[in-house]
């Protein structure tokens, strides 16, 4: 009976050794596996820290642009009002030159429209209408 003992005591072993290979193996593949996240972890954060570089250099880009922009059209606003007003100021300038010519030529007549002009503006302004 003692060989059966230790029949029986040997399978028990060859099983616990085995045993202890399928976990020494499972424990290798699970560190492996460890390893392999830890560097798809790396690389994903690798890559989502170069993404954030690349909005925040684009924004920054963008906000230089924008405000180029509003000063090119800050300049042509400017360029346009200064524009309108030097020829306007030269419309009345003619326009007065060309009163004066008038005036000039119908002394006469032109005092007679003021007086006529300067009647009608009494009796609007006139309160006792």
């Amino acid at each position: 009976m003692s060989d059966k003992v230790h029949e029986m005591k040997n399978a028990a072993d060859n099983v616990a050794d085995k045993a202890k290979s399928a976990v020494d193996t499972v424990a290798n593949k699970a560190d492996g596996a460890k390893d392999a996240a830890k560097g798809l972890v790396e690389k994903v954060q690798e890559r989502a820290k170069s993404v954030t570089d690349s909005v925040v250099n684009t924004a920054e880009k963008a906000t230089e642009k924008t405000g180029e922009w509003i000063g090119d059209a800050a300049e042509t606003v400017e360029t346009a009002v200064s524009d309108g007003y030097r020829s306007a100021e030269h419309e009345i300038e003619q326009f007065g030159k060309d009163v004066t010519k008038i005036v000039r030529k119908y002394p006469l007549t032109a005092v007679a429209i003021g007086l006529g002009l300067g009647m009608l503006l009494g009796r609007a302004t006139n309160s006792r209408a």
